[in-house]
């Protein structure tokens, strides 16, 4: 009876929400729901009727139930039972069911025999379930997940969405891709030849023509006129290689670079790298995985004459098979739903790349294993792409250099060499290192020549001086410091003022402090002529704990020379660290 009146598709594990309401309508229609809700409970006494009713219930359900889901309600006894049963079942709002929920959307991928319009469907199914589970989804996030589903003859339909400013609404989206199906479906339909279709039928027809001049001299006035539209200038009645108007995108396209579209077709994630031997350059989807990126933007052409902006051109270092490999000239692409290895590229560094039925492999000159590539789907993507890391992480030199406020390499090998930093560990043997940063931010004037004398013990003789006013002030309101440098040690003490008439108090904190360390005494301080060291009150003090004053003559910076670079080291390395940081200069 339940399938000759009112068909409906079997329980799976997929649809329960409309074969819940599929199946409460057939119950309601046979007189029956009263028995599954619970409005007609079972009678304290036997009673045949109700006994009839609930069982022919339970009997529909049990029939409208595919074989593997049987099972849940195989014990039963009453309708409501059963029902409560698949209830509990698939409408749970339990973590477990907004897992599942949530990994069948993350999965779900157009299938070529699924049409849009039922594809769609099924991705807002989803959704309200997960609405129904209590879990809502941003609009923007669905849109991105619906985009990243749709198989290659969509791409021209994604690109032009992510072209825009902002991400359209899900509910747009859903229109347009139900407009754009029905254009492909009259585009497939029309008479129209395709590009490929029209060169073939071209070469036909001109053999076709070329074989009847030679019997009628004449038959140049019978050929037919083209039809179609011109692929270059959209008039009717020739060919795009017969055109005769100027080919300016052509012109405009060879100053560009021309790279394979498998850059928009690929199906594999972000993070994972494919070689391409169509492609002439490298191309990496994330800006966080360059070590340098410039700004200068550029045009990429696709097969499909697709022009693609390009954000920037840098370097990403790859650790492959224990080896650092550093990809020059990679072209920043966000829109790439891939990262591309240039093949082109490889081999000019050297690298040999053999291409297998299932796998491709890249060679190093000594003839062992840099790389493997294993296919899918028509694209060779590099194996075990969580071994490869950027040089960007701990390691990283550069990365320590910044750390330590671009601090020497010498410094740096020093650290490491001495294990005076747990977990340090410095990559490659570069004797230099190229910083932009440091170039701009130590800027200076040759030194003078080195002071050959040094004291004998701590605290014979300590230099100092003040510098400022900065331009900006600190998280504490201070615009000077001032250094206070032990000529034997060269141990330094650094403290911020906001006045600069704060100096005699922070010359006691430190005499207080480092006299107290060492067990000696202040003999003599070296300083300039500022009018904080010449004060009443800083002669006093100095008077009165027995220390000696050197003076530096005026206009000679280099007299008090530990001091003053002192001074040059501490704003360069907060120079660095806010260019770094892209703070203000100054």
């Amino acid at each position: 009876m339940l399938g000759n009146t009112c068909p409906i598709e079997r329980l799976n594990e997929s649809n329960y929400e409309i074969w819940k309401l599929q199946m409460k309508s057939v119950l309601v229609i046979n007189d029956l729901w009263s028995c599954v809700d619970g409005t007609d409970p079972k009678p304290e006494k036997e009673c045949d009727k109700w006994s009839r009713k609930d069982g022919k219930a339970l009997a529909m359900i049990n029939l409208s139930v595919s074989p593997s889901q049987l099972n849940l309600i195989a014990k039963a006894e009453t309708s409501k039972e059963a029902w409560d049963l698949l209830k509990k079942t698939y409408a749970s709002t339990g973590p477990v069911r907004k897992f599942i929920i949530y990994r069948q959307l993350l999965r779900m991928q157009k299938e070529p025999h699924v049409s849009i319009s039922q594809y769609i469907n099924e991705f807002s199914n989803k959704v309200e379930l997960l609405e129904r589970v209590g879990i809502k989804m941003q609009d923007e996030l669905l849109t991105v997940m619906l985009l990243s589903s749709l198989p290659a003859e969509f791409d021209n339909f994604v690109i032009a969405i992510e072209t825009r400013d902002e991400v359209p609404p899900f509910s747009e989206v859903k229109i347009k891709l139900l407009e754009e199906e029905a254009r492909q479906i009259e585009k497939n339909n029309s008479e129209e030849p395709n590009p490929n279709s029209a060169l073939v039928a071209k070469g036909k027809w001109r053999k076709k023509i070329v074989k009847d001049n030679r019997r009628d001299p004449d038959s140049e006035k019978k050929v037919p006129k083209r039809k179609g539209n011109c692929f270059k200038c959209g008039k009717i009645g020739h060919f795009a290689n017969e055109c005769r108007s100027s080919p300016r995108s052509n012109r405009s396209r060879s100053k560009a670079e021309t790279l394979l579209s498998v850059a928009y077709n690929c199906r594999t994630s972000k993070e994972q790298w494919c070689l391409d031997s169509g492609a002439t350059r490298h191309i990496c989807n994330n800006k966080r995985k360059f070590t340098s990126l410039d700004g200068k933007k550029s045009d990429i052409y696709t097969i499909s004459n697709e022009c693609v902006r390009a954000r920037g051109t840098g370097e990403v270092t790859l650790r492959m098979n224990g080896r650092n490999v550093t990809l020059k000239d990679t072209l920043y692409m966000p829109s790439s739903r891939s990262n591309l290895l240039s093949v082109p590229r490889v081999t000019k560094r050297g690298y040999t790349v053999v291409f297998k039925s299932d796998r491709a492999e890249i060679i190093r000159k000594d003839g062992s294993t840099l790389a493997t590539a294993k296919r899918e789907g028509g694209l060779y993507v590099i194996e075990e792409p969580e071994r490869m890391f950027y040089t960007r992480d701990r390691d990283n030199t550069k990365r320590w250099h910044q750390r330590y406020g671009h601090l020497n390499l010498s410094d740096l090998k020093k650290l490491e060499s001495q294990r005076m930093v747990e977990g340090m560990k410095l990559m490659g043997k570069n004797d230099t290192l190229n910083c932009e940063i440091c170039a701009r931010g130590k800027i200076h004037q040759l030194p003078f020549k080195k002071s050959t004398s040094r004291s004998e013990n701590a605290l014979d003789l300590v230099h100092s001086d003040i510098c400022g006013p900065m331009k900006v002030r600190s998280a504490g309101g201070a615009r000077f410091f001032v250094t206070f440098i032990d000529d034997y040690s060269r141990y330094t003490e650094v403290y911020m003022l906001k006045n600069k008439s704060d100096v005699l108090e922070k010359f006691k904190v430190f005499k207080a402090r480092v006299e107290n360390f060492t067990g000696r005494k202040i003999k003599c301080i070296r300083t300039d002529n500022a009018r904080e060291y010449l004060s009443k009150e800083f002669k006093n003090i100095l008077e009165e704990c027995g220390i000696s004053r050197q003076l530096s003559a005026e206009y000679t910076p280099q007299q008090n020379g530990i001091a003053e670079r002192a001074n040059r080291t501490l704003i360069e390395m907060a120079r660095c660290l806010m260019l770094q940081g892209v703070r203000p200069e100054r």
